[in-house]
């Protein structure tokens, strides 16, 4: 689970793309293209009205299966830009837990 705040700087007409990501070996690093597999729906939040960058909140959840114990796994949220720009998340907030 995943919850926090995005934005596009390009403000209106312009966003964000979020979604849960995991995968084995190194993780992406911060600004990288997303990687990894892809789990759950995507998110999208794109400022329609202000002319300012406008944080829109989102929430992401996913149930991973068929993990291989004692394997490594990382976890992490792609981000995109939607209409260019440059997208952003802040205030995160990351849970996963075993079942």
């Amino acid at each position: 689970m995943a919850s926090g705040d995005g934005l596009n700087q390009n403000a209106v007409g312009q966003g964000f793309l979020v979604q849960l990501r995991y995968g084995t070996g190194a993780p992406p690093a911060n600004g990288a293209v997303a990687a990894g597999t892809a789990v759950g729906g995507g998110v999208r939040g794109v400022t329609a009205i202000v002319s300012t960058p406008q944080a829109i909140p989102f929430s992401l959840q996913a149930m991973v299966s068929d993990l291989v114990p004692g394997t490594p796994y990382w976890f992490d949220i792609g981000l995109a830009a939607i209409g260019g720009g440059t997208a952003e998340v802040e205030n995160i907030s990351l849970t996963a837990a075993e079942l």
